[in-house]
């Protein structure tokens, strides 16, 4: 695989794909040095506007008219969130940092209706994503979102709630078949009293902890909440479960066992530095093996991204991005459940894969997209509102060919696809035949193999 091909690949994985700015860059980097430059760390919020982010600045509950009113200001300030984040994955050179955070959002999956419990987890992953496992483990365990969303203000000493207790192990940590029903009554004791205030901060109600001796994992103690994720972190077996994880979503949805070893003990063995996991990962020689090359199926948020990257545009509908995802089954907040996403082969059915490849000529104006999207809850955040989202989808966006056509060549072109297949080779000829290179990249974003990386 020579040097472009590395590229191709690791922008697909450690980003969301190719911007149509940068093919020289790709074409004359060492994969080395791109990685060094996807990678870069540089934390600044949200630019969230039009919304307060903090409670000092947050409407009371009576500065609304009536519950209506509060439910459409939560929507519009979550879909602002979402469609914040959505544009910094696809303008942020640090292309690692918010690819990592998307994989903890679907990690640590929590669904609440509250927009600054939203963006603050959301802003824990995107601060510590690369950093050390341990500290975002307990900021994310604090946050209100996920207090909130498993239950843990209603965990006290007389009635305890597993269920924060049951997700840390068997979803965040450990796996299942690595711990008892027990530890799990004991640790959801060591939990009680953990709880948020009125501002969102985290809270410790003492009048509500179990103080007794409680035994977890084979440990007997006055154990604090902190205590058992201490314990838990200190187990190999925690690791491992979350360099698995990492490999399926970066790697290969097919786990190499052996690999995984090696670098879970590596991981183990640095406290949990999420970045040195991730550069153990990225600079490998297997990495770029030929059968982790197009192995894996987009994910809708990563499909959508790149598609933005390679090929920007400017809408007349602003949550038009968002409404692709929901249609597509991974809208930004709202994960489906506590798992989080599916992965794989789940993202495609009949009805998502026509969807998927006729994005690009909807965005472009070839098609149009008139669609009614089955009745759920997820836009309205609970109020089961009978919504049609997309209505004669055409001439809502323009395409920035002004910016683009200057970078449409053969380069391009190649980089877009996981590998050189007969298909690009087809499309190649058709291009030279006399087909404008702008339509050459509506067709290329349209293939089966735009679909891979």
């Amino acid at each position: 695989m020579n040097n472009i091909e590395k590229n191709r690949h690791l922008c697909a994985r450690a980003g969301f794909g190719l911007n149509f700015s940068e093919i020289d860059l790709y074409k004359r980097t060492s994969h080395e040095k791109l990685y060094s430059l996807l990678s870069q760390y540089s934390y600044t919020p949200l630019p969230i506007e039009g919304f307060p982010t903090s409670f000092r600045e947050y409407p009371d509950k009576d500065s609304f008219n009536d519950r209506k009113a509060m439910n459409q200001y939560f929507r519009n300030y979550n879909l602002t969130i979402a469609n914040t984040w959505q544009k910094k994955m696809t303008e942020s050179p640090g292309q690692l940092q918010e690819k990592m955070a998307l994989f903890w959002h679907g990690h640590f999956a929590t669904r609440v209706r509250h927009p600054l419990f939203n963006l603050n987890i959301v802003e824990i992953f995107r601060k510590h994503g690369l950093g050390n496992f341990r500290e975002l483990l307990m900021e994310v365990s604090q946050s209100p979102a996920m207090l909130q969303f498993l239950n843990n203000q209603q965990n006290k000493k007389q009635h305890p709630n597993e269920n924060f207790a049951r997700e840390l192990m068997e979803l965040f940590t450990l796996g299942r078949g690595n711990y008892t029903e027990k530890d799990i009554r004991e640790s959801a004791r060591a939990f009680t009293g953990w709880s948020f205030d009125k501002s969102g901060q985290f809270r410790m109600n003492y009048r509500q902890h179990d103080e007794g001796e409680k035994n977890f994992l084979g440990k007997t103690g006055n154990f604090t909440g902190a205590d058992i994720i201490n314990i838990i972190l200190d187990l190999p077996q925690c690791a491992r479960f979350i360099t698995g994880k990492i490999f399926r979503f970066f790697v290969n949805e097919q786990a190499d066992e052996e690999i995984i070893n090696q670098l879970s003990a590596k991981f183990y063995a640095s406290n949990y530095n999420i970045g040195k996991l991730m550069d153990e990962i990225f600079l490998s020689d297997w990495f770029y093996a030929e059968k982790n090359i197009g192995a894996k199926i987009k994910s809708p948020v990563e499909l959508i991204t790149g598609i933005c990257r390679a090929m920007p545009f400017e809408s007349r509908n602003e949550n038009m991005v968002y409404n692709f995802q929901r249609l597509l089954g991974q809208a930004l907040l709202q994960p489906p459940n506590v798992a989080g996403w599916p992965s794989g082969t789940s993202w495609i059915d009949s009805s998502t894969l026509l969807l998927r490849m006729r994005i690009p000529e909807i965005l472009a104006g070839y098609r149009s997209l008139d669609i009614e999207p089955k009745p759920d809850d997820d836009l309205n955040m609970g109020q089961r509102e009978k919504e049609i989202i997309i209505n004669r989808m055409k001439g809502q966006s323009t395409i920035l060919w002004e910016k683009i056509t200057p970078a449409l060549n053969e380069d391009l072109f190649a980089l877009l696809l996981p590998r050189s297949s007969e298909e690009l080779k087809n499309l190649l000829l058709s291009f030279n035949a006399g087909k404008s290179r702008q339509h050459l990249l509506v067709s290329i974003l349209c293939t089966p193999d735009y679909q891979l990386c």
